[in-house]
């Protein structure tokens, strides 16, 4: 790793495709290959060799893991996309749900997979183990990003709402208007102003909204963990940031020369995103000094 401006980064993974969507758990970073023949990759969060984990996937996109399984999904349109699975140690890859319309966004708790159609604009659930998928939000325009807690669904329409519904269905609550980016704690939703650029927060249960970092125009990607919120500005200057959760300094973490970004994690040791270079794309890694 080189180590400047306070932060060791380092690649994890080069030569990937355009590697897109990105998980991780105390081992592995598990994200998605878009480009050619899709695949879904692991790579050691301390480097190694990457592993691949399922191929032959159509333009695989969104992720998600759990303490077994890593989850995709695979974004055809018109009835082709799906919701796949397979062992985090690897193995055969199963559905969880077909028949959908450009899936994209992907979240999962204990007993189901959520996730947002682009194609329809919905967001629905399915079991973990497979089942009929039930939608819980119809009428959406650009669901791109969602989350989920033990109690509701969380998502963001591309420049519309930031939204929520209870996981057992029901009405869509607006939490906020021109929305981009989701990501949330256990007390607040963060997300960005699609006109400004504003990096802002919101609590859970609705109120006034708060403005974490001002400007940050080009980016859609949030993550949050301890006591900040990351986000990338994804393309043109594309860079990581983050700033306290509660306001203060915002500081760049990496400016990023060579491609868009697709895919931003955090652990409790490491910030990790996803350089989508054609034929070129890595998985970097950026670690406190």
């Amino acid at each position: 790793m080189a180590c400047t401006a306070g932060e060791c980064i380092g690649i994890l993974a080069f030569h990937q495709g355009v590697p897109a969507s990105i998980a991780v758990d105390s081992k592995y970073v598990y994200f998605t290959n878009a480009s050619g023949p899709g695949t879904v990759m692991k790579v050691p969060v301390d480097g190694g060799a990457a592993i691949q984990l399922a191929s032959g996937q159509s333009s695989p996109t969104g992720i998600a893991i759990d303490s077994n399984y890593v989850y995709w999904t695979n974004e055809a349109n018109f009835g082709y996309g799906f919701v796949m699975k397979a062992p985090l140690d690897g193995g055969a890859p199963v559905v969880v749900a077909n028949g959908l319309n450009s899936p994209l966004a992907l979240a999962v708790d204990q007993s189901n997979a959520y996730w947002t159609s682009v194609g329809d604009g919905t967001v629905a659930k399915a079991p973990l183990d497979g089942g009929p998928s039930v939608i819980l939000a119809t009428g959406q325009v650009s669901p791109e990003w969602i989350a989920v807690d033990s109690t509701y669904v969380y998502w963001t329409n591309l420049g519309g709402g930031v939204m929520k519904a209870l996981l057992d269905g029901g009405p869509a609550l607006l939490l906020a208007n021109n929305g981009i980016g989701l990501a949330i704690d256990s007390n607040y939703v963060y997300w960005g102003d699609y006109g400004s650029g504003n990096v802002m927060k919101t609590p859970l249960d609705g109120g006034a909204a708060i403005t974490l970092a001002t400007a940050q125009v080009g980016f859609d990607l949030l993550a949050v963990h301890g006591e900040y919120v990351y986000w990338a500005v994804t393309y043109g200057a594309s860079a990581v940031f983050k700033a306290p959760t509660d306001g203060g300094q915002t500081v760049e973490i990496n400016s990023v020369s060579s491609g868009p970004i697709f895919g931003l994690a955090v652990d409790a040791n490491s910030i990790y995103w996803t350089n989508g270079t054609l034929d070129l794309g890595a998985v970097v890694k950026a670690t406190p000094n």
